[in-house]
């Protein structure tokens, strides 16, 4: 066996491994945490892999772009943490409020992973009687303009980690931002394209 071969073989803790693992992703061009958007079939995908039924998911993504403008980071401002009626801090791909209203899925800042986001949004769809009613854009049906001309097959789903934070939290936001960080049980790493 050669020395990197003997080299990799040495058994590291859990927290190493995860600091190796990121390194070695951004290195050979891996999707790791970061800000920006996310294509509408990725977020189709993750409907998809979190549970959604894949009939409704080209629906669940335009309310996502209507929601959030497909930003994973998203944190809707100048509401508070979970105020009454519509005076609620949206987080996310779809915006979940309050953010600890799915904590199965995490909270607040861990909503701005899109895997997590996207297992939230299908519990939220779940307990409205398979329903998009608790989104806002699909009642006033601000999301029909996001809806593609022709439909796509979803993106296979990956967990790219927590998004960098658009915005600033409200007060009494439960935890800190960790960009990165992955709360799930999707933990495939995503490999980006490359044309």
């Amino acid at each position: 066996m050669s020395p990197e071969g003997r080299a990799l073989r040495v058994l590291l803790p859990a927290a190493a491994v995860v600091v190796v693992v990121s390194a070695l992703a951004q290195v050979l061009g891996f999707v790791t945490a970061s800000g920006g958007r996310i294509g509408f079939v990725e977020v189709e995908g993750l409907w998809v892999a979190a549970g959604g039924p894949p009939a409704d998911a080209a629906t669940a993504a335009a309310i996502a772009e209507a929601e959030s403008g497909l930003r994973p980071g998203a944190i809707q401002q100048g509401d508070d943490y979970c105020g009454r009626g519509r005076d609620r801090t949206g987080w996310g791909l779809w915006q979940i409020t309050c953010g600890d209203s799915e904590p199965q899925f995490g909270e607040d800042f861990d909503l701005l992973d899109p895997w997590n986001n996207a297992e939230a949004a299908v519990a939220k769809y779940r307990q409205a009687g398979d329903s998009f009613a608790p989104w806002s854009t699909y009642v006033d049906r601000a999301y029909v303009s996001h809806l593609p001309a022709r439909a796509s097959p979803p993106a296979a789903a990956c967990d790219p980690g927590e998004y960098l934070p658009i915005g600033s939290a409200p007060p009494g936001t439960h935890n800190r931002s960790e960009p990165g960080a992955t709360h799930g049980s999707l933990q495939v790493i995503c490999i980006a394209s490359h044309p």
